[in-house]
C-alpha cells in the first residue's frame, strides 16, 4: 500500500507546485496596462519622448533674418526638403496615447499624473509650434486615432486656431508642473513651469 501512497502524494505535490512552470512572463513585451500602472514604466515612456526636442545645432541660424550676407540657394527648398518640413504625427499619437492612458490610471498617484501629463502638454505644444512655424494650420488632433474606426482624413485647423490650442496646452501644462526643478534633484533636466512659460513667451 505505501508503494502507491507515496507516489501518488509525491504527485499530488509535484501537480501543485508546478502548474505553473510553462506559465512565464514574456520579458520582450510589456503588457499594456502595467505600463500605465508603473510610474517608473510611465517615466520610461516619456524618457523616449524627450529626444524630440533634439540637440543644439550650430547652422540653425543658417537660413534666418539674423544672418546677413548669405547667399541663399534657389534650390534649397524642394518639394520633399526635410529642412523645411515637420508632419511627425507619429510622435504626435504618441503624446496623446500618453496623456489619455495616464489621464485614465487609477493606480497612479494624483500628483505623478499632473506633472506627467503637464510634461506631454508642453510636448504637444512644441511639436505643433514648429509644425505650424512651417506649413501654417495643421490637423490638431489631441487624441490617439483609432486606424479601424475613426476618421483619419482630419482637415486642417486655421493658424489662429492652432495658436489657440498651443497656448491651451502651454497653460494647462503650467498649471499642472511644478514651477521650479531644483538642481541636483531626481527631475532636474525635466520641463518644469518656468521652462513652460518661457516657451509661450516665445510663441506669442
Amino acid at each position: 500500500m505505501k508503494k502507491i501512497y507515496y507516489p501518488l502524494i509525491a504527485l499530488a505535490l509535484c501537480m501543485s507546485s508546478c502548474k505553473n512552470v510553462l506559465d512565464i512572463e514574456d520579458l520582450n513585451s510589456l503588457d499594456e496596462a502595467k505600463v500605465w500602472a508603473d510610474p517608473n514604466l510611465v517615466n520610461g515612456y516619456l524618457a523616449n519622448l524627450y529626444p524630440l526636442f533634439g540637440n543644439w545645432n550650430s547652422g540653425a541660424d543658417g537660413n534666418s533674418e539674423q544672418l546677413i550676407g548669405i547667399a541663399f540657394p534657389l534650390d534649397a527648398v524642394t518639394v520633399n526638403n526635410g529642412s523645411y518640413k515637420s508632419w511627425d504625427y507619429t510622435t504626435i499619437r504618441k503624446i496623446n496615447t500618453a496623456i489619455q492612458k495616464v489621464n485614465e490610471s487609477t493606480s497612479l498617484k494624483d500628483d505623478f499624473k499632473k506633472t506627467v501629463i503637464g510634461q506631454a502638454l508642453f510636448m504637444r505644444a512644441f511639436m505643433y509650434f514648429n509644425m505650424v512655424r512651417i506649413h501654417g494650420g495643421v490637423p490638431y488632433i489631441t487624441v490617439p486615432q483609432d486606424l479601424k474606426n475613426d476618421d483619419l482624413n482630419v482637415p486642417r485647423n486655421s493658424t489662429k486656431e492652432c495658436f489657440d490650442l498651443i497656448v491651451k496646452d502651454l497653460d494647462q501644462a503650467i498649471s499642472q508642473l511644478p514651477k521650479t526643478i531644483a538642481k541636483g534633484t531626481a527631475d532636474y533636466g525635466k520641463i518644469d513651469g518656468d521652462f513652460a512659460a518661457a516657451f509661450k513667451a516665445k510663441v506669442l
